[in-house]
């Protein structure tokens, strides 16, 4: 079977139980490991409570659409039912939503069944009681963080890059606050989110994502140890960058049909100053999936323009080949009509007969339609028009022809029409 991982933990429970991730996802991997199951995602809501809507969480609402757009899963799976939700009505609501995409759920250190009245009886009273912990719980962390903060305390064993924890209060890391130094210049130099996630990862061995990067440049505690000057200007960077993401309206030629060839999922975008790349999500946030490799969207666009032409005259050819000689309608009510006469002159038997009738109306019955060829020509002409008309026509375009781009590891295109 095909299943997701999902795994989740509310801020609070961390920072009162250190509660892991890492150890749910862990466990999670070896049971689809030992069931035998193909992982084909992984979704990891951290810092989100249970009571919380699906819309609500990234990780969950992504992979609803994930499904949604042919991510071939048949079960999300999660360690426990409270790691999935807290709330009975908020249960309710995705279920509808599973419903609807044929997905079901399995809790793997648990044991339950919606077969059955008992069976949703037993998932309806686990969800209260987990409702009521949850309730309880908030409670009980809103004194402990009273008192923490009250003492001075952190709250939390995780300070942010730059700092550590020592007797129960943060300090200044001396080891990682030059490299918060190093991020902050960086950025500023190369005017780039994406560049500077990929610096951190290559230079320091730090994996943090596109937001995670974005979160650390925007926070406050950093502008003492970075300078008010650096500080400002990497706020006023990113301040024209989020301008410029809401007021221009970008056309990716290729979204919505370009593919992952091992994984199946649908390919992301990214944009790095013009131009713009394609790449398997799956492995850039899991690393589920061995494709790595980024598209350029010009090089694409470019073996698009060179190969189509030669393309859709091998698919041509291949309908051509499939498609069977068309039927001859007057030839077969001819033979049907000789049947009958035969019949009636006692020159075949009635069982003979019948038989016959029946297999000549069977071959009426065929479908007579098939694939169609693409005009070649049609072709010709849009593409001697294609640098005169405006990127969305360009997208259109590409939709009209191509059902789907798949790529591999290795830089291959395969076209779908």
């Amino acid at each position: 079977m095909k299943v997701a991982l999902y795994c989740r933990v509310s801020t609070e429970e961390q920072k009162l139980h250190g509660y892991s991730l890492e150890a749910q996802l862990d466990s999670l991997r070896k049971w689809a490991a030992d069931n035998k199951h193909t992982v084909v995602g992984e979704y990891i809501d951290g810092g989100i409570s249970g009571k919380t809507a699906y819309k609500k969480r990234p990780a969950l609402s992504q992979f609803i659409q994930d499904v949604e757009n042919g991510l071939r899963a048949q079960a999300l799976v999660f360690i426990k039912l409270d790691r999935f939700y807290r709330s009975v009505k908020l249960y309710y609501a995705i279920m509808e939503e599973f419903e609807r995409l044929n997905l079901s759920w399995i809790a793997t250190q648990e044991d339950y069944e919606t077969v059955t009245a008992n069976g949703r009886l037993r998932v309806n009273l686990m969800l209260s009681i987990a409702e009521n912990e949850a309730d309880r719980t908030a409670e009980r962390i809103r004194f402990a963080f009273e008192a923490k903060k009250a003492k001075g305390e952190v709250l939390s064993g995780h300070v942010g890059l730059g700092f550590k924890v020592v007797d129960k209060h943060k300090v200044v890391d001396d080891d990682t606050m030059p490299i918060v130094r190093e991020m902050f210049q960086f950025y500023i130099d190369s005017r780039s989110l994406t560049a500077t996630q990929r610096m951190l990862q290559n230079t320091y061995g730090l994996q943090r994502s596109y937001h995670n990067v974005r979160e650390m440049l925007a926070h406050k505690k950093y502008m003492e140890y970075v300078g008010k000057d650096t500080f400002v200007k990497a706020q006023e960077l990113l301040a024209s960058k989020s301008h410029a993401r809401n007021t221009v309206n970008r056309v990716y030629l290729f979204s919505g049909i370009i593919y992952c060839r091992h994984c199946g999922g649908r390919f992301k975008t990214s944009r790095n100053g013009k131009y713009t790349y394609y790449y398997c999500r799956t492995h850039e946030q899991y690393r589920t999936c061995d494709c790595s490799k980024h598209y350029d969207e010009s090089k694409i666009e470019s073996y698009l323009l060179d190969n189509l032409r030669t393309a859709i005259e091998d698919y041509n050819v291949r309908i051509l080949e499939k498609q069977k000689p068309p039927m001859d309608v007057d030839r077969i009510h001819k033979r049907m009509n000789k049947l009958k006469d035969l019949y009636l002159d006692d020159l075949i038997s009635k069982d003979v007969y019948e038989a016959d009738y029946r297999a000549l109306e069977k071959q009426l019955e065929l479908p007579v339609s098939a694939p169609r060829t693409i005009s070649v020509d049609g072709i010709d002409e849009m593409l001697k028009k294609y640098h005169e008309l405006s990127k969305t026509s360009q997208k259109a375009f590409w939709g009209r022809v191509l059902k789907r781009i798949d790529c591999d590891n290795s830089g291959n295109i395969f076209l779908t029409f």
